[in-house]
């Protein structure tokens, strides 16, 4: 049985829609997807399915958890949501019927408003029906990249040291001040946008930018662009010369997947060799040569001979390193951190992620608009790719059927739009699976749509995300 909760009507199209295979399917905004999220909970709830074991062992989080629910009625959820109770019910008992129930959350909700929020509330669903530590099941974020994971397994995020250890504790910091015979700085790091600020004012002097672009990829209220050329010194590591590498004092040219040995990780925490196919093109070098070289300048040497050296150090410091190769070790839900969260770790902000969103209201004669993502491509750097510029070579606003009679469109039209934050010019594709007073516009080619929203950061992980935007529309010759 297939669950949806998704912004999309169920249509059949030349392109594939998800909504079509589902069994039970809840058309909700990407902001509001939460309260479906919420509405399943509370069927959990009042349906008596929570297993007994989890309300013997953890009473004080299932109390908490059912405060939270009654906190609002059915009839509450309707109006945030327009969908029945039954919905709810019904849905809610043919998941945790499920033998095998895997949760995969795409980019409509990791990348909006309440990201993290409705992630660790998916987690509470399973837990609450007793599947999260089940074989065959568990939650899978889908990440737009595909070595995210590998990512945070490297320490690359703030408060993290490898292995996804945080940075504050005793234990961690001590094995690996000894794994690297020196002393790590006491401060935790700051997040990108954190450091942009800085760069505002005049705190920070100098970036070193590796594999992002974030003058194109943030929010235009962060003022990317702005504070990266306060800097007294830019240094991009980078595949092309995007628009961040363009504000550099230096490039130095990166080497792609295919031209250098390493690891991807993906979500589920398979750890999968990568190897070259060609030679490094130009005077492109692998990262970590380029690190490997400047950390001799600087006077704090990692000498690698070759990149095995460095994998060798992995497995020896990061668990889930150590068997490579086709049949690697299933994932496992580490108890520890489960038992942590359930008996405390859910207090913090429990009682703020369980109450409903309400709908954003919006004046006649206008459309909510957001970013979502095109069937042709992926990230930014697939629009380098002439054969899928041929296939799709630039954005178009996709809008209704009844909203393109509403506005008197036709495909391929071009529209005027404007927002409080700013206003762009672009043609239009009428959908239907796209929602009636709805649009969307490919992020791929967002760069001239990013002045139409504002943002908001997530007080928790620090990421910005676009807030969905109202905005007029108006035919233009």
């Amino acid at each position: 049985m297939l669950i949806t909760i998704e912004s999309l009507e169920p249509v059949i199209d030349t392109m594939s829609n998800i909504t079509n295979l589902s069994h039970h399917h809840f058309r909700i905004p990407p902001s509001e997807m939460q309260n479906g999220i919420l509405g399943l909970l509370k069927a959990v709830l009042e349906e008596n399915l929570i297993p007994q074991n989890i309300s013997q062992r953890y009473p004080a989080y299932v109390t908490a958890v059912t405060t939270a629910l009654r906190a609002f009625s059915w009839q509450d959820l309707h109006r945030a949501t327009g969908i029945e109770s039954d919905s709810f019910i019904q849905a809610a008992k043919v998941l945790t019927a499920g033998r095998r129930v895997i949760v995969l959350a795409g980019q409509a909700l990791l990348r909006s408003e309440r990201g993290y929020a409705g992630s660790l509330t998916l987690l509470d669903l399973l837990m609450l029906t007793g599947k999260l530590d089940q074989p065959g099941c568990g939650f899978a974020p889908l990440a737009e990249e595909n070595n995210d994971q590998g990512a945070v397994e490297m320490g690359a995020i703030a408060e993290f040291l490898p292995g996804a250890c945080f940075a504050d504790n005793a234990a961690d910091r001590e094995r690996f001040m000894h794994l690297w015979k020196s002393d790590l700085p006491l401060a935790v790091g700051a997040s990108l946008v954190d450091m942009l600020h800085r760069a505002q004012a005049g705190s920070l002097r100098a970036m070193f930018i590796v594999g992002e672009n974030p003058v194109t990829s943030l929010p235009a209220p962060i003022r990317a662009e702005d504070s990266l050329r306060k800097l007294d010194l830019l240094v991009c590591q980078e595949l092309f010369l995007t628009e961040t590498a363009a504000l550099a004092h230096v490039v130095l040219p990166a080497a792609s997947s295919m031209e250098k040995a390493g690891t991807f990780t993906n979500t589920e925490g398979h750890v999968q060799a990568v190897r070259p196919s060609i030679e490094p093109i130009g005077e492109s070098r692998p990262d970590w040569e380029v690190f490997a070289a400047l950390s001799i300048l600087l006077g704090m040497p990692m000498e690698y001979a070759e990149s095995k050296d460095i994998l060798k150090e992995i497995r020896g410091a990061v668990s889930g390193y150590t068997s490579l190769g086709p049949t690697p070790l299933p994932p496992k839900v580490d108890p520890t951190a489960m038992d942590r969260y359930l008996s405390e770790g859910y207090q913090p902000d429990l009682t703020t992620r369980y109450q409903l969103i309400a709908p954003k209201s919006r004046p006649d004669g206008t459309l909510q608009i957001g970013f979502g993502q095109s069937l042709f491509h992926s990230g930014k750097l697939s629009t380098r790719s002439k054969g899928l510029l041929q296939l799709e070579g630039h954005g178009r606003l996709r809008i209704n059927p009844a909203d393109a009679a509403r506005f008197a469109l036709m495909d391929g039209d071009r529209v005027r739009l404007c927002s409080t934050s700013g206003e762009m010019t672009t043609e239009i594709k009428i959908m239907e699976r796209v929602p009636q007073g709805t649009a969307w516009f490919p992020d791929h080619f967002g760069q001239a749509a990013v002045g139409l929203f504002e943002c908001s950061i997530d007080p928790i992980t620090h990421v910005p995300a676009f807030k969905a935007a109202t905005v007029s529309m108006m035919k233009v010759a």
